[in-house]
């Protein structure tokens, strides 16, 4: 898990890939020495105190006081980046500033293997990890220094709060829940969406009388966030803090939010197309029509429907992703093991479709086979295969276990080397 995160670090995704990285680290370094949030933005809220710098290649607009988002987060990786030593915040290095978000990835990774356990086999529970540690989108998005790689465990350590109330309530547990929700609106305003999650997760989980506790604690916190994120904003400047926040509202241009989120994965700015995403969306939204509706389903669609309010499909960046891909994991994991146990015959299918496509579609963009031969051996393996279950079902249930696992293992293969070449 954290090899593939380590190798290349610093230049996959590369240098101003985005340029929210140096915002966020600049941001908190001059909060801590001097008090004041000092960063780039393009916000045309700031542009009479705009400073254009050219450095490394690029132009930034500086600004002081930088206000575009909560403080948290920022101090996180202005802290992170002094503890190496540095002070000047134009003499930072991209690779110690990336290094903050290991924690981080290896803590989500933790945290979800405990709240995964609680409702899978342990088969499921590996496969769903196995694609958390390799799938590339994954591990590309999570070496960013951004805020939704501190809200993620953030999130995930709510839920195990919530599953240790429903065994026994604890005081304490309460108290942790009301902190947890005051803390997520400081990291970012869209870490709301998470808070709604884990509400909705409160009443679904608890007991009736914990059940409300729990959930007053989180809306609480979440109340007490929003109010010390304005407290902040007003504290420096009110009047600029109002023209960003009405920027940010003019943002949104329509509700394609949800669609885009579901359904076309992005990588930084760039759509990735990228299937095992997709597969895993809409598995995880499957997972909602079952009697009790499982939390991978709940936290996509929640999380998908909250960040509608906030972004228009125009502005829908990589990082907004990162809070999905432990769901998509999970949901993703959790078919492949129950549709190989149960011999399930669409379930399989499904997989194997889609398998098939990411091995072929690395084949193709690496000029691993000839095009050609890649195609008609493409075409004839998607039709082959599914046309033989079909026909012979006993066939089917002898060599469904099999196939499956040889797909995972040609997935996870196709997943190393993409993420080795680039």
């Amino acid at each position: 898990f954290m090899a593939v995160r380590i190798y290349h670090l610093d230049t996959v995704p590369a240098h101003n890939d985005t340029t929210d990285e140096y915002a966020w680290t600049w941001s908190g370094m001059t909060l801590l020495q001097t008090g004041t949030p000092r960063a780039w933005s393009n916000l045309k809220a700031y542009a009479p105190h705009h400073k254009p710098l050219k450095w490394r290649d690029h132009k930034y607009n500086m600004v002081e006081p930088w206000l575009d988002h909560p403080p948290i987060y920022a101090l996180y990786a202005g802290g992170w980046i002094m503890a190496w030593g540095h002070r000047d915040i134009f003499g930072v290095d991209l690779w110690q500033m990336r290094t903050g978000t290991l924690p981080l990835a290896a803590l989500s990774f933790v945290c979800l293997a405990a709240f995964l356990r609680r409702y899978l086999t342990p088969a499921a529970v590996l496969l769903s990890l196995l694609f958390y540690a390799v799938m590339p989108l994954m591990v590309w998005q999570q070496k960013l220094v951004v805020s939704e790689n501190l809200f993620v465990p953030l999130t995930l350590v709510g839920l195990l709060l919530i599953e240790a109330q429903a065994a026994r309530f604890a005081g304490w547990r309460a108290m942790a829940l009301l902190a947890l929700g005051t803390l997520l609106p400081l990291i970012k305003v869209a870490a709301l969406s998470c808070c709604a999650f884990l509400v909705l997760w409160a009443f679904a989980s608890n007991s009736r009388s914990a059940r409300w506790l729990n959930a007053g604690a989180l809306a609480l916190g979440t109340c007490a966030g929003i109010g010390g994120y304005l407290w902040w904003g007003r504290h420096f400047n009110a009047g600029l803090f109002e023209g960003i926040l009405s920027e940010h509202h003019a943002r949104f241009r329509g509700f394609q939010g949800l669609q885009v989120l579901l359904f076309e994965p992005v990588l930084i700015a760039k759509a990735t197309k990228d299937v095992l995403a997709i597969l895993g969306a809409v598995l995880a939204l499957q997972g909602l029509t079952q009697r009790q509706p499982a939390p991978w389903g709940l936290a996509v669609l929640v999380y998908a429907g909250c960040m509608t309010f906030f972004v228009g499909d125009n502005r829908i960046f990589g990082w907004y992703f990162i809070p999905l891909h432990p769901w998509l994991c999970a949901a993703l994991g959790s078919a492949v093991v129950r549709a190989t146990r149960e011999r399930l015959l669409g379930l399989s299918i499904l997989w194997y479709s889609a398998a098939l496509l990411v091995i072929a579609r690395l084949s193709y963009d690496k000029q691993l086979v000839a095009a050609e031969t890649m195609r008609v051996g493409y075409l004839l393996a998607f039709l082959a295969v599914p046309g033989a279950w079909l026909a012979w079902p006993r066939l089917a249930r002898a060599t469904i276990p099999a196939l499956n696992g040889a797909m995972v293992l040609g997935t996870v293969l196709c997943c190393l080397y993409e993420i080795y070449l680039r």
